[in-house]
């Protein structure tokens, strides 16, 4: 009661105060987060504009830079060119005193006279040194000088030819830092200025890598020479990375920016230490690497910006030419800005992190929140007061609830344990409560006749129930029990069960067969009504029949199932099933025989009494032996009859079969003006019963020849199928008409029935097909052996 005197003048009083008080420090935070959203936003543009025209110009900047480098090593290329191909202009006499052979056999000049070095290897088995050229390429070493002084990116100048003959400058040791059988060719300075990477013959860019002429990692431009029409080399400006960094870091940007370089394939070339730490990137490497460089060894794939996941959206951003748009990087939001320099194809990207650039106005966000949260604890501490004394109030006035609602809830106790009887008197100082003690005792009386006539319902429903043999389950939806079990497992044989029990473990003992069509626990959680019988299992792994049944929810999804022994019933429903089957099993074989005989006998007597007009006393002797065999056939009928399964099956060929029969259709063929011919044909042997399959064979042309219109042609063949020899029967018809009549005839004769269920007791079968084009085909299929 205290509580709810409390609820009510907080609902009433002082949440509305508190709503206002709300709203007018919500209003102070919706007007102090609009200012800082619109600094934010001028900023971040101000920061976008600035990073795309720093982008915009240092790219163009460098581009001028790397075009120069471009046009330059074309002057030098075309140099080399004209002086690999010079051969009646003055050219410097080269010294033979001042090269010698090292003990590997490479060709160097060891004194440093202030020009280029000389680096030639010994040639491959079946070359020769090309001396003239290492002559003549002396011509362009003061123009080498002038490259490297005047150009402060070039680190230095060379040619290499395909042989490996390296003219370099500056001069150093050679024979100390290239390895003596390195190959040139190995090296993407050299093979992608080759036909097959630069068919164009343009300047080639290539990856960052380490220079084997020991100026640690850097990255080249190289110029593909041609003399007379062929590829005999490249020369190369080699750039380092330490200088592309300090062209880098010379990028000037507020907010504490930096620069980043990278090429087509997103690999960092330049990228100061400051720029590394907060992208999270490893340092780029500037250092010399001690020892010789033997083969080509690029950057490493932590360089890359595709091997981090949180650069990816930048990477495919990158196809752009140009853009700004705002990443996490390294989990730190950035802004980025990006230009392509058109001569390499390498991007410079602007970048500036977004702390630095709102610090100042997070700054006066900070301060303008301590106002609010001064503002807040101010309320909190006036609400606190304000509280305390409503709680006093509220207390004071529920002392007088209390006293009258605990007395109230004695009684009702009382009623739910089922005393009725005592009626004790509920006297307060409130006249409500008062009233309401006066409305529970009525309800009490009416509880207790209502509770003595449902005691007495249930009395005689339980009678009625025992009465019919019937059982009585609950069915609780709350925990999917069946309740009331114990008389159904008396029924069962079991002792011992719970009285209550899972519908899940409760269907266990439910036949497999009927579980599949019951699906008691889908109908239970349906709700509805359900008439259902099924068989479960007793101690003694019988099955008894039981008729289970339900109209439907009680209340709270509760159900109450009625169960009924019906197991004699079943029986009787079974053993009538059984004489019935019986008797009707008994009747279809009987009308089988007796068609069967009549339809058989009928055609072999009509020809017999015709034949024996014109023929010996022999001939009728023939077809009397023919008929007697059919008719022992067809009093073996009960074995088709019973379904039971042939003795005499055997391993047989194509020929044991088709030549008996065709010894004693010979006659009749010969009077019917028929000609039957076997086509040779080669196919396995077959399992039949020699007798059987030779009846159903000579059944097939005997009936054939007789009903095909004379004259006629019969064809004979045999051919294997995948798990079956076929017989085909095919009969030629004079007329169309006749082909038609035939098939006609054929599909509603009893013996051709008769002959399939004799293929069928050999595990084969019979088919019977025609057209007005091919006639009449008759196929037996056997198995095959």
């Amino acid at each position: 009661m205290r509580d709810w005197l409390w609820l009510a003048f907080s609902r009433h009083a002082l949440i509305p105060l508190l709503v206002v008080e709300t709203v007018l420090v919500l209003a102070y935070l919706l007007s102090a987060n609009t200012v800082t959203d619109r600094n934010s936003r001028y900023l971040q543009s101000t920061a976008l504009e600035e990073l795309s025209y720093s982008s915009d110009s240092y790219a163009v900047y460098l581009n001028a830079k790397l075009t120069s480098i471009n046009n330059d090593i074309r002057v030098f290329g075309d140099a080399v060119t004209y002086a690999l191909e010079n051969t009646q202009g003055a050219q410097a006499q080269l010294q033979l005193e001042d090269l010698q052979l090292s003990a590997e056999g490479v060709l160097h000049n060891p004194v440093d006279r202030g020009g280029a070095a000389i680096f030639y290897p010994q040639p491959q088995p079946g070359q020769e040194r090309l001396l003239e050229h290492v002559e003549r390429i002396q011509a362009v070493e003061p123009l080498m000088k002038s490259l490297v002084k005047h150009n402060a990116l070039v680190e230095q100048v060379y040619f290499n030819q395909y042989d490996s003959f390296n003219f370099i400058y500056p001069y150093f040791d050679v024979v100390e830092q290239y390895p003596p059988d390195v190959d040139v060719q190995d090296f993407a300075f050299f093979y992608l200025a080759d036909p097959e990477h630069n068919p164009s013959r343009g300047v080639q860019w290539t990856q960052v890598y380490l220079d084997p002429a020991g100026k640690g990692w850097l990255t080249t431009a190289t110029y593909p020479i041609y003399v007379k029409g062929e590829f005999i080399g490249a020369v190369g400006f080699d750039i380092t990375i330490r200088d592309l960094i300090a062209e880098v870091e010379s990028v000037q940007l507020p907010w504490e920016g930096f620069a980043m370089l990278v090429d087509a394939e997103q690999n960092v070339i330049a990228l100061s230490e400051v720029g590394s730490e907060r992208l999270g990137l490893s340092a780029l490497p500037t250092e010399l690497t001690a020892g010789p460089v033997s083969q080509e060894l690029n950057q490493a794939s932590q360089h890359n910006l595709q091997s981090y996941p949180s650069f990816r959206p930048l990477v495919r951003a990158l196809q752009a030419y140009q853009g700004v748009q705002q990443y996490d990087l390294n989990r730190t939001p950035m802004m980025v800005g990006w230009s392509t320099i058109a001569t390499t194809k390498w991007k410079l990207l602007t970048l500036v992190d977004e702390a630095t650039l709102f610090a100042q106005t997070q700054r006066l966000d900070r301060e303008m929140l301590n106002v609010v949260y001064w503002m807040i604890a101010g309320l909190v501490v006036f609400y606190i007061l304000f509280f305390i004394y409503i709680r006093q109030r509220a207390r004071a006035f529920s002392g007088v609830l209390e006293d009258a609602t605990q007395r109230l809830s004695e009684r009702i106790q009382q009623i739910e344990r089922g005393d009725y009887t005592a009626k004790p008197k509920l006297e307060t100082e409130l006249d409500e409560v008062n009233h309401l003690g006066q409305q529970v005792e009525s309800m009490a009386s009416v509880l207790e006749v209502l509770v003595e006539q449902l005691s007495t319902n249930e009395q005689r429903l339980s009678i009625a129930l025992k009465s019919y043999g019937d059982l009585v389950l609950d069915y609780r939806a709350d925990d999917a029990r069946l309740w009331q079990l114990e008389p159904l497992w008396n029924w069962l044989g079991y002792s011992g069960m719970p009285d209550q029990l899972r519908v899940v473990d409760f269907s266990k003992y439910i036949h497999p067969e009927d579980l599949q069509q019951v699906k008691l626990a889908e109908v239970l959680d349906a709700g509805q009504g359900f008439d259902v019988e099924f068989r479960m299992r007793c101690r003694d792994e019988r099955w008894l029949w039981l008729h289970v049944r339900s109209k439907g929810v009680v209340a709270d999804h509760n159900q109450v199932l009625t169960v009924s022994n019906i197991e004699q019933r079943k029986q009787s429903e079974l053993h009538l099933q059984r004489a019935k089957d019986t008797v009707e099993q008994a009747s279809r074989t009987q009308t089988q025989f007796l068609a069967a005989v009549v339809s058989e006998l009928q055609p072999p007597l009509a020809a017999i009494e015709t034949l024996a007009k014109h023929y010996q006393q022999q001939e009728i002797a023939v077809r009397s032996q023919f008929l007697q065999r059919l008719i022992d056939h067809m009093l073996q009928q009960s074995v088709v009859a019973n379904d039971e399964p042939l003795s005499a099956v055997q391993r047989m060929s194509f020929t044991q079969v088709v030549e008996p029969a065709l010894q004693w259709v010979a006659p009749l063929a010969e009077d019917a003006n028929c000609e039957i011919s076997v086509v040779e044909a080669q196919c396995s042997d077959f399992y039949a019963d020699a007798e059987l399959l030779g009846q159903v064979l000579t059944h097939v042309l005997f009936h054939a020849i007789k009903f095909s219109p004379q004259p006629a042609r019969m064809y004979l063949s045999c051919s294997n199928e995948e798990d079956s020899v076929q017989m085909d029967i095919r009969v030629d018809s004079a007329t169309d008409q006749g082909v038609e009549f035939q098939a006609v005839e054929w599909e509603g004769r009893l013996g051709v029935q008769l002959c399939r269920r004799w293929m069928q007791l050999m595990q084969g079968d019979l088919l019977v097909s025609s057209t007005v084009d091919q006639g009449v085909m008759f196929t037996l299929k056997l198995q095959r052996a």
